[in-house]
């Protein structure tokens, strides 16, 4: 247990609740930092004999850990002195270069801030109104016209975009487990078997939902969302304790099913739970 820990140093481990969800929902602050499209002028470099640049950003995690171990840093960004961003001030232009080379790895992808332990998007699903980003377009087509055409390539597309990022990210790949999110549309638990090269096991059938009523789709408020899914009482058929999850679904809306359900597996004895969705919605929220 001491080596799992340690592997994990700088993830926290997080007590997540009803009550934090619910503090979650409440919350208006930004909750999605993309650097493709809403924060791509977060880097900035600064033309001063003593100062090579700045990074600002809305919040740090779960930024923070996954730069640090990347980066090999022992701190990446600082709390803000005054106002609301967090920052690194950047001193010369080798640390420059080397934060732009991994900003612009990361472009595309989502981090999100909310009760899970880590929590990511590998892209956007749309990059304006009505525009969805390539990933957005093989996830909508997946899963809203498999019925109607042959979407083999763009499921191909899902599982390698989702091997690439695992295989990238700290952490995710040391994760016990993997499991999709319990949906009537069961596609990423497809996703999710076509990936390789991973220690983790896929314990989707043993979660489920027992009294599944009604969709989120009829539901306008996250706080009314919460009631519902907590109405569908969650099963979970297999042994968590100590043990490291990572959760993924297709979309990333509201944010409120994968904290409920990360909510019950720590319940069920989980020491972490990652989030990982193909893609988040465009609100900012």
């Amino acid at each position: 247990m001491a080596f799992a820990d340690l592997r994990f140093r700088n993830v926290p481990c997080k007590t997540i609740s009803l009550e934090r969800i619910q503090e979650f929902i409440e919350d208006t602050h930004t909750k999605r930092i993309c650097f493709a499209y809403a924060h791509q002028n977060a880097l900035r470099s600064v033309e001063d004999q003593n100062i090579a640049g700045w990074l600002n950003l809305p919040f740090d995690d779960p930024f923070e850990a996954i730069a640090r171990s990347i980066l090999q840093m022992d701190k990446v960004l600082f709390p803000p002195k005054s106002g609301v961003t967090y920052y690194r001030r950047i001193d010369s232009s080798e640390e420059y270069e080397k934060m732009a080379r991994f900003v612009e790895e990361i472009r595309d992808l989502v981090f999100l801030r909310d009760c899970l332990d880590l929590s990511v998007a590998l892209s956007m699903h749309e990059s304006a109104p009505n525009e969805r980003t390539v990933l957005g377009n093989h996830e909508y087509k997946v899963k809203y016209c498999a019925d109607k055409i042959d979407v083999k390539d763009d499921m191909d597309c899902l599982i390698d975009e989702m091997q690439k990022w695992l295989e990238w990210l700290p952490y995710y790949k040391l994760a016990d487990h993997i499991c999709a999110i319990p949906s009537n549309k069961p596609f990423m638990r497809y996703v999710i078997s076509g990936l390789h090269g991973f220690g983790f096991s896929d314990i989707s059938e043993q979660v489920h939902w027992n009294n599944k009523q009604g969709s989120l789709k009829d539901v306008e408020t996250a706080s009314g969302k919460l009631q519902m899914v907590q109405s569908w009482n969650l099963l979970i058929d297999t042994d968590l304790s100590g043990k490291n999850v990572i959760l993924v679904d297709d979309m990333y809306q509201s944010g409120v099913t994968m904290q409920y359900v990360a909510m019950k597996m720590k319940e069920a004895g989980a020491k972490r739970v990652f989030g990982m969705a193909l893609v988040k919605s465009l609100s900012n929220q």
